[in-house]
């Protein structure tokens, strides 16, 4: 039987790449055109450099348009952005003409970076691509990192221990087969600080505090930090992990009298240091104030877990108070008898050491301070908040200890309940410098309150 030739006529309108899969020998690109010369649902296949391109034999339409998806090696490009293709029948008698026809897009497009985080020496950066899983070659300071985005064409890119300065971070789009033309780079200016925003700091025990040889060291660092590692007076160090910008660790002095607390942050380098007086009794209080007309507040260090014994001077049983522990310290803050008390006595429970007050005579509980904290930096004009123990009607007053005490503001200290009140006032505008802050009641009584001093940075 004679067989049946035909005139191809080849039309490639698009070859074009969307996606870009981990296959290292070849790529997936859509190809469109039209062939004419073959009757409607003739089965053809494309072919570059004698190599099929269609991963499946297709069937031309009645209009002789078709779309194929096609598998393209490098070696099939011809190295200028074209390749050439032609069709061919299945039986492969019948060869159409030879097109050459441009890859798209070329280059490729330009990959968006959405955002950079620079935190202390480590920056991370983000981004979006057009194009499905398109190699991403990221570029900082001198590093290098190559990164596939997402099914849903994100990526990012992690680097550490970048110098401090401005640096420029570009992002480009690349071919894995290096078919198409990589992308013009993005790029933005990222500015890295070794010096963390919210510095390493101590916070308990104060300074000059008398401890305990075990005692609990606290404190703030920036956020993602650490870890912290603590020691006093040259003893053992114990590491205190960041819980937000919170640290907290057990230390044991390596001896009594003056010792120096050491902190250092792992990550920024960063070394504070605070003095404390360690003792030599295994038992003691630090702080015993008045919090209300008739709460009692107590604050000390020992053996853990020991009662704490309390006793009425003026008659009454000798009983153990409900204290709580944290590491080697305790406190307390209640009514030991449900009445206010008036002159007792407090010891450790198998210990001589007796400590004695009286109540009347017991200074008033400062404020906690909840913002802003020791040494921060602050504006012009900044709120002080905290949490007041009124015992009396007095109002609450900033003053300025670098300005023979001038009275920068003060708030109403209203006693409503024995449980401690959010109390908040505005200071400012002062001129940028540091300031010591005194917060206290403005009560004449001869028993003053506990003083509460810090400083700010005003910027």
């Amino acid at each position: 039987m004679k067989q049946e030739t035909h005139s191809l006529s080849l039309t490639i309108s698009s070859v074009t790449r969307h996606s870009f899969y981990t296959n290292a020998q070849s790529e997936a690109w859509d190809i469109r055109g039209t062939l004419q010369g073959l009757p409607a649902g003739s089965s053809v296949d494309l072919f570059a450099q004698n190599e099929r391109l269609a991963s499946d034999t297709f069937r031309i339409r009645q209009d002789g348009d078709f779309f194929v998806n096609a598998w393209m090696g490098k070696h099939q490009a011809q190295g200028d952005g074209t390749i050439q293709i032609v069709a061919k029948t299945f039986d492969r008698e019948t060869v159409s003409n030879t097109v050459t026809a441009k890859l798209t897009p070329n280059p490729l497009p330009t990959p968006t970076i959405k955002t950079t985080t620079a935190h202390i020496s480590t920056v991370t950066v983000q981004g979006t691509t057009e194009l499905k899983q398109p190699n991403i070659e990221i570029m900082l300071a001198g590093q290098t990192q190559v990164t596939r985005p997402t099914s849903q064409n994100t990526w990012e890119a992690t680097f550490n221990n970048v110098p401090e300065g401005t640096h420029t971070l570009s992002a480009i789009a690349k071919d894995p087969l290096d078919i198409l033309k990589g992308s013009t780079p993005a790029t933005v200016s990222v500015e890295v600080s070794h010096k963390p925003a919210d510095p390493l700091r101590i916070n308990a025990p104060a300074e000059g505090a008398t401890v305990g040889r075990i005692m609990n060291v606290s404190g703030n660092a920036a956020n993602g930090t650490g870890p912290i590692k603590v020691s006093v007076g040259g003893g053992a160090e114990n590491t205190a992990l960041l819980q937000g910008n919170y640290w907290a660790a057990d230390v044991i002095s390596a001896g009594t009298g003056q010792q120096t607390i050491r902190a250092e942050n792992e990550m920024t380098g960063e070394v504070v240091t605070r003095t404390v007086e360690v003792a030599s009794t295994v038992f003691g209080i630090t702080r015993a104030v008045r919090s209300s007309k008739v709460m009692l507040h107590l604050e000390g260090y020992g053996v853990p877990s020991t009662p704490i014994m309390y006793r009425n001077i003026q008659g009454g049983s000798e009983f153990a108070l409900d204290v709580k522990w944290v590491g080697n310290s305790w406190s307390y803050h209640g009514q030991p008898e449900g009445i206010r008390p008036v002159h007792f006595s407090l010891r450790a429970q198998n210990e001589t050491t007796i400590y004695q007050y009286d109540f009347i005579r017991m200074p008033a509980r400062r404020a906690d301070l909840i913002s802003p904290q020791d040494e921060e930096q602050v504006g012009t004009s900044f709120k002080i908040s905290a949490l007041t123990y009124p015992d009396t009607h007095s109002d609450l007053i900033v003053i300025d200890k670098n300005d023979e005490d001038r009275e920068l503001a003060r708030a109403p200290n209203q006693l409503t309940t024995l449980d401690p009140i959010p109390w908040e006032v505005t200071v400012g505008p002062l001129k940028p410098g540091t300031y010591t802050l005194e917060l206290k009641k403005d009560d004449k009584s001869i028993f003053p309150p506990e003083p509460l001093v810090f400083t700010v940075h005003v910027k």
